[in-house]
């Protein structure tokens, strides 16, 4: 008990501590760049400096307050819903899905993406650090960049935990419709299972005792017994539960990872803007294009993961309305039919998408329609006759 209230007391001081850095470097952030431009203070250079070094300091300010103000409770009823989910699961079909699962494992998902973020970000930041040092650049710039570069770290890290919940509710999907087209094979073929079942297998068979309390085409399974119409109501109930985890990331995430997005674009936009301006007054050299390469590849890489892994679980959670009607076609008991209705409804009655407070949603269009607006804001920047000083 004493631990997990130090663990939550030390999580509490590091965002705070980690709000005030974010206002610090919102405040200072001209008063560095007139440093950085060797005093010239520059008005034009100074406002289009400073607001990239604000992007990153609100973007990182606006995650501290919101994961302190919603986070806890949106991971509660996230971790609540996935507990039911698990209940929900039935063992044997779960088993035989987990044994030939096309996706990549949750946690090895996690640790590359994890890896190939701290491989774009901390090395050349760090060497950028370095030649600043060797360049005898101001301590306070060097201290301006620490924290700038602090606090994108911290943005990409809630980035990654999004991406890695998320990711959960892809697999809980798959393995839903996997169990929803299983449920399909096995009923097509069930006559065969019936007269001569094979050891191992687990197929939907007719039900053709004397009891006339039984409908005549009541779907059971030959391994566990279980009726079909159970098993696809249970299927429903987890394909609700996994919408409504879907639902409870909102909260924690929209606003935050909305306000990323923008700032990936942002940061891509200034670094290759100040790359070109760099290019026309003095030769790029070998270390600057490097630098510039490493940068673009970690914005694109960010906003590529999240749109994605955003858009295959929605596209799964979809997925599952053609499953339905696949299954309803060879199914011939009336029940099982009228909850494969009910649980289609209830599909198409439901928004299975992630928006960021409803302004834009999260999916495979919104990457390519952020490249296009970054081009187009790039060249109206270029219009400007600015000179800047060489930070590569």
């Amino acid at each position: 008990m004493r631990r997990g209230w130090f663990i939550r007391l030390t999580g509490s001081a590091a965002q705070a501590v980690m709000a005030a850095l974010c206002v610090f470097n919102f405040v200072m952030a001209e008063y560095f760049e007139c440093l950085l431009d060797g005093d010239s203070c520059d008005d034009n250079v100074s406002m289009m400096a400073g607001f990239y070094a604000r992007s990153v300091s609100v973007t990182c300010l606006v995650m501290v307050a919101v994961s302190w103000r919603k986070y806890h409770g949106a991971m509660v009823d996230y971790h609540e819903r996935t507990e039911l989910i698990e209940s929900y699961s039935a063992p044997a079909t779960t088993a035989a899905v987990s044994a030939n699962s096309l996706y990549v494992d949750h946690s090895t998902f996690s640790g590359v993406v994890l890896c190939t973020c701290m491989g774009l970000i901390v090395p050349v930041n760090s060497f950028r650090l370095y030649r600043f040092v060797l360049d005898d650049r101001p301590a306070a710039v060097i201290l301006y960049f620490v924290l700038m570069y602090s606090q994108n770290l911290y943005v990409c890290l809630y980035e990654t935990h999004f991406v890695k919940l998320f990711y959960a509710l892809y697999i809980r999907y798959t393995d839903l419709n996997r169990e929803m087209e299983a449920i399909g094979e096995r009923i097509e073929d069930g006559r065969c299972a019936r007269d001569e079942p094979q050891p191992g297998r687990n197929r939907w068979i007719p039900y053709e005792g004397d009891d006339e309390q039984q409908p005549h085409h009541l779907y059971y399974s030959s391994a566990t017994g279980q009726p079909l119409v159970d098993a696809v109501e249970r299927l429903r109930i987890r394909h609700r539960l996994i919408r409504e985890a879907m639902d409870s990331l909102k909260s924690a995430f929209a606003v935050p990872i909305g306000l990323s997005l923008c700032n990936l674009c942002v940061m891509a936009l200034f670094d290759v803007y100040y790359h070109l301006k760099n290019s026309g007054y003095q030769p790029a050299g070998d270390l600057a294009k490097v630098y510039i390469f490493l940068w673009i590849a970690q914005y694109t890489f960010r906003f590529f993961v999240i749109t994605m892994t955003v858009d295959f679980t929605v596209k799964q959670g979809l997925r599952s309305k053609e499953t339905i009607t696949d299954v309803s076609r060879y199914c011939l008991d009336i029940s099982t039919k009228e909850e494969l209705q009910i649980f289609s409804n209830q599909i198409f009655s439901t928004a299975i998408e992630f928006t960021m407070c409803d302004l834009f949603t999260l999916n495979a269009r919104l990457f390519t329609s952020a490249v296009g607006v970054c081009i187009t804001y790039l060249v109206i920047l270029l219009q400007f006759k600015v000179d800047v000083d060489n930070v590569y």
